[in-house]
C-alpha cells in the first residue's frame, strides 16, 4: 500500500512491506498497475486490490485538492482488476433471534435497535439521545450515503414495545451524549464486528455482519406479503427501487413493515392498518 511521506528530498510515497520510496512525480499509471499485479501475484484477491485501488484515486485526489498533486491521477488509469463476487450472506430470522439470545442487555439493545430501523452500522453506531424521539415512537438516523454527499436525516419508526429497552440503554450512560458506546462508556462503537463474531460463535450459528441485518429486516418484512416495494423502500431509506429490490431474499421501516419487525422478534400482535 503506499502511504505519503515527507522527506527533504520532497513529497514521497512509501510503498508498503518495506518496498521503497517513491517521489510523487514519479507514480505513473504504468507503475500503478504494476503495484496492483504484483498485489495478486502475493495472493491478494481481486476484490482487495480494487479497493486499494478506490483508496488510492480519492488519496491522490485528496492530494490534488489540498497538497499541489500533479491533476492527472494515475490510479485512476488502471483499470479495475478481475473479482470473484459472493452473495452477501444474510442470516435466516431463527439465527439472528439466537444471537439475541445469546447477547447482553446492551447486546440484545444494540442489534434490536439495527433490526427494528434497518439501519446501517454507521448509522445505529452514530446514534444520539437526541435523535431518540420515544414520543413518536422514532429514531433520527443521519448519513452521508448519498451523491452529493451531505449529511442526511431521516425519522424512522421504532415498536412501542421496544422503548423501554432503549430508555434502559440511555439511563445507563447519562451523561454520554450517544446512546451506544464502549465497554468504558465513554466513545462511540466504531467497529465492533468481532463482537458480533464472537456472538454468532456462541450461538452456534454461521457468522454475519451488520448489514446482514439490514438485509434480513428487509426481507422478513417485505415476506409477510402485506407490504410493497415502496414501504420497503421507505424502510431502507433508499433513492432508487432498483436499490432496494437487490436487498430482498427468499425468506420492508417506515409504516407497516415496522410492525411486522417487531411481531417477528418481540412477538407482539400486529394490527393491519
Amino acid at each position: 500500500m503506499f502511504t505519503e511521506q515527507y522527506e527533504d528530498s520532497g513529497r514521497t510515497l512509501k510503498i508498503g512491506g518495506g518496498r521503497g520510496c517513491l517521489k510523487i512525480e514519479q507514480i505513473t499509471p504504468l507503475l500503478a498497475q504494476h503495484y496492483f499485479a504484483g498485489e495478486r501475484k502475493l495472493g491478494r484477491s481481486g476484490n482487495a486490490a480494487n479497493k486499494d485501488r478506490k483508496n488510492l484515486i480519492a488519496a491522490w485526489q485528496w492530494g490534488v485538492q489540498y497538497c499541489g498533486f500533479p491533476a492527472e491521477n494515475p490510479f485512476k488509469k488502471v483499470k479495475r482488476q478481475a473479482e470473484s463476487r459472493h452473495p452477501r450472506y444474510v442470516p435466516s430470522l431463527d439465527d439472528f433471534v439466537k444471537v439475541v439470545a445469546v447477547a447482553d442487555k446492551e447486546g440484545k439493545t444494540l442489534l434490536m435497535a439495527l433490526f427494528f430501523s434497518a439501519g446501517r452500522k454507521s448509522e445505529v453506531f452514530g446514534l444520539k439521545t437526541e435523535d431518540v424521539d420515544l414520543r413518536e415512537n422514532r429514531l433520527r438516523l443521519w448519513t452521508r450515503k448519498r451523491k452529493n454527499s451531505d449529511v442526511e436525516a431521516d425519522f424512522v419508526p421504532i415498536p412501542p414495545e421496544f422503548k423501554s429497552a432503549l430508555c434502559e440503554q440511555m439511563n445507563r450512560y447519562p451523561s454520554v451524549e450517544h446512546v451506544f458506546v464502549s465497554k468504558r462508556g465513554q466513545k462511540p462503537l466504531v467497529d465492533h464486528r468481532r463482537w458480533l463474531y464472537r456472538l454468532c460463535d456462541q450461538a452456534g450459528v454461521r457468522p454475519f455482519g451488520y448489514h446482514g441485518i439490514r438485509h434480513l429486516a428487509a426481507s422478513v418484512a417485505i415476506s409477510d406479503g402485506s407490504v410493497g416495494l415502496l414501504d420497503v423502500q421507505q424502510l431502507l431509506r433508499h433513492k432508487s427501487a432498483t436499490t432496494t429490490q437487490r436487498y430482498i431474499h427468499r425468506v420492508t421501516t417506515a409504516n407497516r413493515a415496522t410492525s411486522i419487525l417487531a411481531s417477528k422478534i418481540l412477538g407482539t400482535r400486529r394490527r393491519d392498518t
